[in-house]
């Protein structure tokens, strides 16, 4: 049953069994690697509807890049009568899930250029406990076959789709790649399926770590970290014990005001030496800066750029717990199309912890042998 209603004064397409949850934001894992589904635009043409979520970085050749590439399962979802939901890989080939099958019900999913094409069946309709919750679920298994209808060994029939009813897939296919027979896609390089890790609208499971989750320290926290580094032949190696003794929010940057004591070494190839101390000072995190902005967003979503309009910045991966950030990754040339920056040897990858703040990683230098390398204790 298709049912159409108002949300927001904006007419929603939703019906039982439909594949993208619609509301709020999904968040998909493998391996401890997450990624997301924010539906960000809605348009409905008849008894058709149209689901768009959020554009992502795509690499277009060896050199170029685009802010406004399509999300990683593919342009859109198109959701037709009948339980038909569409998807469309890089190639904008149609990728069809019959949401309303029955039990033992296939359907041909995906057809090859050369006549070889993918089966889907509904082989197991149950309950299902995930995200503590309990819902309905389809498993549909993936078969290939050849013109002939004769099986093929494919990696495709060792994927399955489980299809919950209320929520959409819970175990889902990067459906942009499919079907994962081109070995030059470029940049991200994904997994074929991830599993469902958590919801937004229903605040289960795993939530989008932001700036706030980050910085959340609490007067009377410690924090221990260190840095390490050679400029210029000098090597340099400082502990850092940093205690938060008052903080303060405002709607643009937080500011703490800390005890820290410190040990650092400096030595080069004639000398070395020792320096101890205990200060206090303040440590201000500005939340309208493009680094700390960027770290609301969702992976591979593009950041707006900094003061100069000239870089731009991605969260590249949320892995257990940890965003990692590449540091001024492209630079733009036109307004969504962008360019590795003159790095040399790359740039830096950045971390940020939930709890424990960010700045982490290590950076090579320009001169040979220089490095920086910021660290949690």
């Amino acid at each position: 049953m298709i049912i159409f209603f108002l949300c927001n004064s904006i007419s929603v397409h939703c019906q039982d069994w439909l594949s993208i949850n619609p509301k709020g934001i999904s968040y998909f894992s493998n391996s401890g690697m997450y990624i997301a589904i924010r539906i960000d635009s809605t348009s409905v043409y008849g008894d058709t509807a149209e689901y768009y979520s959020y554009k992502m970085l795509r690499q277009t050749d060896n050199y170029y890049f685009t802010a406004k590439g399509d999300p990683w399962i593919g342009e859109k979802l198109m959701v037709v009568p009948n339980g038909w939901n569409l998807f469309f890989n890089y190639n904008k080939d149609t990728i069809k899930i019959n949401n309303l099958a029955k039990l033992n019900e296939s359907w041909k999913m995906y057809n090859f250029p050369n006549k070889n094409y993918v089966i889907a069946e509904v082989y197991s309709i149950d309950t299902m406990s995930f995200l503590n919750i309990i819902d309905s679920v389809k498993h549909i298994s993936l078969t290939t076959k050849d013109s002939n209808d004769v099986n093929v060994e494919s990696f495709i029939n060792n994927l399955e789709l489980i299809l919950s009813k209320k929520h959409g897939f819970v175990n889902i296919l990067n459906f942009y790649q499919f079907p994962f027979d081109q070995e030059s896609i470029l940049f991200p390089h994904l997994d074929a399926s991830y599993r469902l890790a958590g919801m937004s609208d229903h605040e289960l499971g795993y939530q989008n770590i932001t700036f706030n989750d980050i910085y959340n320290n609490d007067i009377g926290d410690e924090l221990h970290w260190g840095y390490s580094g050679i400029s210029y032949f000098t090597q340099t190696e400082t502990k850092y014990i940093d205690k938060i003794i008052d903080k303060n929010v405002y709607t643009d940057s937080i500011v703490f005001t800390i005890d820290r004591c410190y040990k650092s070494v400096r030595s080069n190839y004639s000398s070395s030496e020792i320096d101890t101390g205990k200060i206090k000072t303040k440590y201000i995190i500005n939340h309208k800066n493009s680094i700390q902005s960027l770290l609301d967003y969702l992976p591979y979503e593009i950041c707006c750029p900094d003061n100069n309009d000239s870089y731009y910045y991605i969260i590249e991966a949320i892995k257990n717990g940890k965003l990692q950030c590449p540091l001024c990754v492209f630079t733009g040339l036109y307004p969504d199309l962008l360019q590795f920056p003159i790095v040399d040897p790359a740039p830096c990858q950045i971390n940020y912890y939930k709890g424990i703040g960010g700045g982490y990683g290590y950076c090579e230098g320009w001169f040979m042998g220089d490095y920086s390398d910021k660290y949690v204790i």
